[in-house]
Formats: C-alpha cells, structure tokens, sequence
C-alpha cells in the first residue's frame, strides 16, 4: 500500500523538500582577492667585473647563476661591446640550464687581438630566457 499525503505519494513530498535544499548549499560565502608576485629566479656573481689585458691576451671570468626556483630554468646569453669593434671579442655559451634551487658555473673569456688598440671597451653581458 502506497502512503499519500495530499493525495501525493510521500516519495514526492520528500524530493521538492530535498531538492531546493541542495541548491541553497551552492553559494558563494565570501570572495577574497591577493596579490602575487613573479620573482626573478637566476641572479649572477659576479656583476660586475673588470680586467686589463693586452693586445693578443685572453681574460677569463667565471660567473656563478642561480636559481631560486624549484625548477629548471634555460638561460642564453646576449653580449655587446662599446665602442663596437672586431679587435676585442666576448665568448660565452649559448645557452644553460640552470638546476633548480641550485646554481651552476660557466666562464666567459675577452680576447684581444694582437692589433687592438689601447681603449676602455665596455662589456655587456644579458641573459634571456
């Protein structure tokens, strides 16, 4: 025997009461709002650096990145010299890998060429993601 209340079975009844129940679980309580900021992982040491050589000498310094970041980070380098010249070169690599939440070494070399003439030249070293 089906039980009826209002002429409606009790089945009935219970889901228009469950029903808009659940509904009014769904909504929004409070919305909050933050700020987040993206840091630069790699930084270098040195950064700045200074050498005298001569015509037809090589100087070498080594450079120390590191990455604050808990991931992998590929880094290449872009390099200028003021005044522009053919007569004094930069050699870095192309590209690194920097480990994350570690650091890695690599070395950059200036070379001048043997008719360099005597000048201040203006290293400048970039790198890029």
């Amino acid at each position: 025997m089906k039980r009826k209340l209002l002429g409606m079975p009790l089945i009935a009844i219970a889901l228009m009461v469950a029903i808009p129940l659940v509904a009014l679980a769904a909504y929004t309580i409070i919305t909050i709002t933050g700020q987040v900021t993206v840091q630069e992982a790699i930084t270098v040491s040195p950064a700045t650096f200074s050498a005298n050589i001569y015509p037809g000498e090589t100087f070498s310094q080594t450079l120390t990145l590191n990455n604050a970041s808990n991931v992998n980070i590929d880094v290449s380098f872009i390099s200028s010299i003021t005044p522009v010249t053919t007569e004094v070169t930069l050699s870095a690599p192309n590209k690194i890998t920097v480990p994350g939440l570690g650091s890695t070494l690599t070395n950059i070399t200036i070379t001048a060429s043997k008719s360099a003439p005597p000048a201040i030249y203006t290293i400048s070293l970039s790198l890029t993601r």
